[in-house]
């Protein structure tokens, strides 16, 4: 793919995440891209010796890192495994749930199931009293709901595989 085709990637598939309400996916994609990547490279010192009139090195190359940009391609491809993370891993981590559950419930197929915090364990920890169970709220999983969605998700992950590769090429 081009410049231009990896911008329009990008351009479409953010405005798709916006749209499904994912907000928070993107945010967390700018920071990042935003941040760079770490790199470290060897590089040989040089010192200007007067007499030679000429740049020469000076002892051995020292390992130097920083931060650069990502290319446009580590950004699409970026922006994919932050969608498949967000929306395909979990769902495949609720339909594994779901299948190992109801190994437990033959009789009557679970529907849902639903997750509280801890809190006891929580205030044992001294320091996380007051500040985390606050922050912490229980979820529900409807496994009706994300059945039914699996099978749009595994499209969606074949597509996601798919963009990847046409990316990387």
């Amino acid at each position: 793919m081009n410049e231009e085709d990896l911008r329009r990637v990008i351009s479409e598939l953010t405005a798709k995440v916006r749209a499904e309400g994912l907000e928070w996916v993107l945010e967390e994609y700018y920071e990042t891209v935003q941040a760079g990547k770490i790199e470290t490279k060897l590089v040989k010192y040089e010192h200007w010796n007067e007499e030679e009139s000429q740049f020469k090195p000076s002892g051995r190359p020292k390992s130097v890192t920083g931060t650069v940009p990502l290319t446009l391609r580590e950004q699409a491809v970026l922006l994919i495994s932050a969608i498949e993370n967000a929306v395909v891993v979990p769902n495949k981590v609720v339909v594994s749930l779901n299948r190992n559950l109801n190994k437990f419930f033959e009789d009557d197929r679970l529907r849902a199931i639903r997750f509280e915090p801890d809190l006891e364990s929580v205030e044992q920890v001294s320091g996380l009293e007051e500040a985390l169970p606050t922050k912490m709220k229980g979820f529900s999983i409807d496994f009706e709901e994300e059945l039914l969605k699996a099978s749009r998700i595994k499209k969606l992950a074949a597509l996601c595989a798919e963009l990847k590769a046409a990316i990387e090429e």
